[in-house]
């Protein structure tokens, strides 16, 4: 299986795990894994509030995807 095939919160699990090996383990299969940032979290917060309040606009949503979102999945594979 390839890393991108993981969502971030189970890569991050896995390279933050209590057991050392695992997070050896976990790093040399992934590689590099930017810390968790705890003002992107709020962000992602926020947006996903604004997301989930009131009607849905599918061209604001695929803008806002391809802003947020797409920018945080280059972490899969293609990461900064």
């Amino acid at each position: 299986m390839a890393d991108s095939d993981f969502p971030a919160s189970v890569i991050r699990a896995l390279t933050e795990h209590r057991d050392e090996a695992i997070q050896k383990a976990s790093l040399a299969a992934i590689g590099r894994v930017r810390p968790a940032n705890a003002a992107m979290d709020q962000l992602i917060a926020a947006k996903k509030a604004m997301v989930l309040e009131g009607e849905p606009d599918l061209a604001r949503g695929q803008q806002l995807v391809g802003t947020v979102c797409l920018v945080c999945h280059q972490l899969h594979g293609k990461g900064a």
